[in-house]
């Protein structure tokens, strides 16, 4: 009995010594302080052909200096060198994203039901330096009306040259607050087949040319 007292006694000690020594390890902690981050945002402006004045959101087409012709004769085809609008867009985010611009036609009205089947309009852009003078082609206003054409990506701080259809950044004007923005150009084309007539004759239309700029990283 003896015995079997004096072990539990050196097992019980051993058992207190492990128990202590696995409670007697030094401690500290730290934390890393002031970790911030932010997010970025989309900021799609357009400016006229001159550049004058910056507009977000919405902006009219006297605001932007386009005037659509007033006396469309069949064979009329507007071109790069010769457009029938001119604007530029500029991309204002804050961070250097990629934005994606899409292009639909709304609120159209017209007094000639035959006129958005007949005449056509095409967006064309300063390409991405590999695709200079790219653009959507020619489609009848009720096709615009009806579907949405992308036009162009482009990165926030990245274009350098006006050969590639980008505007520098040091030629945005002052007062814009803004130090590091690219802005593209974008000519409007419209087109009258020859093989337009009477059905069209007399008739007028208005519409909104709508922009849809998609974030991305």
């Amino acid at each position: 009995m003896k015995k079997i007292l004096t072990s539990l006694f050196i097992i019980g000690v051993v058992g207190a010594l492990i128990t202590g020594a696995t409670s007697a390890y030094f401690t500290d902690e730290g934390e890393i302080e002031g970790v911030t981050f932010s997010t970025g945002n989309a900021d799609l402006q357009m400016t006229q052909a001159s550049m004058s004045s910056w507009y977000a959101g919405n902006a009219s087409a006297s605001q932007l200096e386009i005037n659509f012709s007033s006396d469309l004769l069949p064979g009329h085809e507007g071109n790069w060198e010769n457009p029938d609008g001119e604007i530029y867009l500029g991309n204002f985010s804050a961070s250097p994203i990629s934005l994606t611009v899409s292009a639909t036609v709304t609120n159209y009205v017209e007094t000639d039901d035959d006129m958005d089947d007949t005449i056509k309009m095409a967006i064309a852009w300063g390409g991405d330096c590999d695709n200079a003078g790219a653009g959507t082609g020619f489609y009848t206003l009720a096709w615009w009306q009806a579907s949405s054409a992308d036009l162009f990506t482009f990165v926030s701080g990245s274009a350098g040259s006006a050969d590639c259809g980008f505007i520098p950044n040091d030629y945005i004007p002052d007062g814009t607050g803004v130090g590091d923005t690219d802005a593209k150009v974008l000519k409007f084309y419209l087109k009258v087949p020859t093989s337009a007539g009477n059905e069209i004759a007399n008739g007028n239309a208005t519409f909104n040319i709508h922009f849809d700029a998609e974030q991305k990283h």
